[in-house]
């Protein structure tokens, strides 16, 4: 058993490297963002709304590269993009949305609603659309005033600055019928 004075000095330089650490955590965040610990998880505090910071969060915060907010989720979440030699890093976490790296917030039109949209609007961050399904999915897309509210987007629309026309499919099964049943009744008809 150690000593208690030991125990206490211990304790203390634990207590110090922990109050280190999250002081650099401040600075590499550049003062936008308060951190916290909440039980034992690390908070992150912006406009008084705590959200956890996932391990993959940091690691981006190492890299000064742009930020892909996917504000409504699709893909893949928290990982740095390689495309060539540009680099950018992809997450659907909300917390970056006030990040000054952040370029584009980008949604996905079938998850997509109009009463959760982000707070503010940039004109140096761009918005994206892509809704490769049904317009029925989320009717208010085939309206020219809603696509009106991104700096890009491809939809179903004629109206889109990047048309869908065509889907791409493996075989013609996929459009009749029960696909995974195989029912192939109305083939001949289209052929």
């Amino acid at each position: 058993i150690m000593p208690r004075k030991i125990r206490v000095m211990f304790t203390i330089a634990t207590a110090l490297s922990v109050c280190l650490v999250i002081f650099q955590l401040c600075l590499i965040l550049r003062d936008r963002k308060r951190l916290s610990f909440s039980g034992n998880l690390l908070m992150c505090h912006i406009d008084a709304s705590p959200q956890k910071l996932t391990y993959l969060d940091f690691l981006y915060l190492d890299d000064d590269v742009p930020v892909i907010l996917w504000w409504t989720p699709f893909g893949n979440n928290n990982r740095v993009k390689t495309c060539g030699n540009a680099r950018c890093y992809l997450t659907h976490n909300r917390t970056f949305e006030n990040d000054v790296n952040l370029k584009s917030v980008l949604f996905y039109g079938s998850n997509l609603r109009i009463h959760d949209l982000p707070s503010w609007r940039s004109s140096a961050i761009s918005w994206g659309l892509l809704h490769e399904e049904s317009p029925r999915n989320n009717p208010i897309l085939v309206h020219e005033e809603a696509l009106n509210l991104f700096n890009y987007s491809s939809t179903f629309s004629r109206l889109s600055n990047v048309p869908l026309t065509l889907l791409d499919l493996s075989g013609l099964e996929e459009l009749v019928g029960n696909y995974r049943q195989k029912h192939t009744r109305y083939i001949p008809d289209l052929l």
